[in-house]
């Protein structure tokens, strides 16, 4: 059974990545951390591509409405963005995408499509 799932995984992968090229020609979208984390709370994240097993810590700043990327961990009072972004796209109805980093579009942090 193992062997078919893998398939389909890699399948459902290939696809998925080929939705994206041939729609980040026609919609906006970002590689930024710090930009899709604030789409992603303003429910503007249509699909977000993140790599597995990778955090980037920082905070939400919902005031200024800006996220901020920092080196420290969950003591300095962070937590991680690419979590944050995956949560909200999900409440908002999104798609979220785990690949492996060398497989996220332009091998960035993140990758997302806009709804607008």
């Amino acid at each position: 059974a193992w062997p078919k799932i893998e398939r389909l995984l890699s399948e459902r992968e290939a696809s998925a990545i080929s939705d994206y090229e041939e729609k980040a020609v026609r919609l906006p979208g970002s590689k930024d951390v710090r930009e899709i984390a604030a789409s992603a709370y303003h429910a503007r994240v249509d699909s977000l591509f993140l790599p597995e097993d990778e955090e980037v810590w920082g905070v939400f700043d919902r005031e200024k409405d800006e996220a901020k990327v920092s080196s420290g961990g969950s003591r300095t009072g962070s937590y991680d963005l690419l979590n944050f972004a995956a949560i909200y796209t999900l409440a908002n109805g999104g798609t979220v995408i785990p690949l492996p980093r060398a497989r996220v579009p332009g091998r960035a942090q993140a990758a997302a499509l806009f709804r607008y």
